[in-house]
């Protein structure tokens, strides 16, 4: 058990080393809620959040806040898991109260247990 413990940690730990060595793009991954899952270093360089600040918070804290309808969210998610991936344009704020315009792309994800929707915000 303790052996399996220990490649998990370690298959763990290279995802997110190799996430983090990806700076120039945001790799996000979200739970079936649109709560944040994974942050990686692209995305605190793009929105100034860290991802302490950002995971199991909902994605729609990124957007204006005039455009956080949760009920478009669901049905963003829901088409990424119908058709397996989607792409937004769509504005996002920084951290710092700027708005960027970007175009996100969302993918289906999926293990054994889960399905999820990773994005790029």
């Amino acid at each position: 058990m303790r052996a399996r413990t220990m490649r998990c940690w370690e298959s763990e730990e290279r995802y997110r080393l190799l996430l983090d060595s990806i700076p120039d793009y945001a790799i996000v991954l979200l739970d079936l809620e649109g709560r944040t899952a994974t942050w990686n270093a692209g995305a605190e360089k793009m929105t100034g959040y860290t991802a302490e600040e950002m995971i199991g918070k909902p994605i729609a804290l990124l957007r204006p806040e005039e455009e956080r309808d949760v009920a478009r969210l669901r049905q963003q998610l829901e088409r990424v898991l119908e058709t397996g991936r989607q792409e937004f344009e769509e504005w996002r704020m920084r951290k710092d109260a700027h708005a960027t315009g970007r175009t996100s792309s969302a993918r289906r994800w999926s293990n054994d247990r889960e399905k999820s929707p990773a994005t790029s915000p």
